[in-house]
């Protein structure tokens, strides 16, 4: 049994968390809701959220900190930005932070949903291993251990790698 994706959603306006919330919940996800941008930095370590959503303007910080923050993870965790001040500024902004989909206040739930599918299949390919042709790779067999940000040992087998390097070095 999977476990079931969780969605991290952060606003100031109670109602339309809650809101959130119970779509989410409908549509099978778990659900951690917050109200500030303290509330939401924390929630990010200790829910391990698949999917941030946040409003832009928080009482005491700016959401695309958030998303920059979830952006930066290991996995990276993809992001909803909601707010009622959507300028093609702001836009621009949020893309350069990582943010997966826009949605300007007030929304409507078919929008949200579809919001939410669209980054949960961003974060599906951020995450997804890679399946090269073992006859790409130049070195086979071999393999190093590494430590990700959160201490956690993984092992990068160079015959997985080795397309992925080689197209970086010649691209077609």
């Amino acid at each position: 049994m999977t476990a079931q994706p969780v969605v991290l959603v952060v606003d100031d306006e109670a109602d339309l968390a809650e809101s959130c919330a119970r779509l989410l919940r409908r549509r099978g996800y778990g659900v951690v809701t917050v109200n500030s941008w303290e509330a939401g930095h924390a929630a990010l370590r200790t829910s391990r959220p698949h999917l941030l959503v946040s409003d832009v303007r928080l009482p005491d910080g700016d959401g695309l900190e958030l998303v920059r923050e979830a952006h930066g993870l290991n996995p990276p965790v993809p992001a909803v930005v909601i707010s009622g001040y959507l300028s093609e500024a702001n836009r621009t902004a949020a893309r350069a932070a990582g943010v997966v989909e826009f949605l300007s206040k007030p929304f409507s739930n078919e929008a949200f949903g579809r919001a939410i599918d669209t980054a949960l299949g961003a974060a599906q390919r951020m995450t997804a291993p890679l399946h090269p042709d073992p006859a790409d790779a130049k070195v086979s067999g071999m393999s190093t251990a590494a430590l990700g940000r959160d201490g956690v040992e993984f092992v990068l087998k160079l015959e997985e790698i080795g397309p992925v390097v080689a197209k970086l070095i010649r691209p077609e």
